[in-house]
């Protein structure tokens, strides 16, 4: 592999694991912070404070509603899974057909692999992240509102490969 191509595999690696570190930090930050808000001392400070937090829970239910069926559908594993299929697909056939294309057209196309194999390599990456962040945003705001909140399988799994000692209840 040329020198280029090294570094750029190089840069490709860091950056995903740069991704994967913040990501991870990220869970376990609004893990703490789901623990805090849909714990019983959370409740107990909301309920002193009703005449104030009433009206703000009720604004933020709206919100959490109107947010969560608008995201609700890029959390189903096969809406993600399609995605990553297509990406996928769309690679291999690249790869399948590079050597069918003339000199000229190949440097072209095999600058759209390396493109599609650093997109493929990301979404891989991240999309385990991307849907333990979103539940447990979804999930800190339904312990404000003192709605059921109940962290996903997949969320839970998340965390533990994370060394996040996860509670029973979720």
């Amino acid at each position: 592999m040329p020198a280029a191509a090294d570094d750029a595999a190089t840069n490709v690696s860091s950056a995903l694991a740069t991704v994967d570190n913040v990501a991870i930090k990220v869970e376990q930050a609004l893990y703490k912070l789901y623990l805090a808000v849909s714990g019983d001392g959370f409740k107990s400070i909301t309920e002193k404070i009703s005449v104030i937090w009433t009206p703000v829970r009720n604004v933020l239910s709206s919100v959490l509603k109107q947010v969560e069926t608008l995201i609700k559908p890029m959390m189903d594993p096969k809406v993600v899974d399609s995605i990553k299929n297509v990406l996928e697909a769309g690679r291999d056939l690249v790869n399948s057909t590079l050597d069918l294309l003339p000199d000229s057209a190949r440097g072209l196309a095999q600058t759209g692999q390396r493109f599609l194999n650093i997109i493929v390599d990301f979404v891989g990456a991240g999309v385990e992240h991307i849907v333990a962040i979103v539940d447990l945003l979804l999930n800190v705001g339904k312990a404000l509102i003192n709605e059921g909140a109940r962290l996903a399988d997949t969320t839970i799994a998340a965390l533990k490969k994370t060394g996040v000692n996860v509670l029973a209840a979720g």
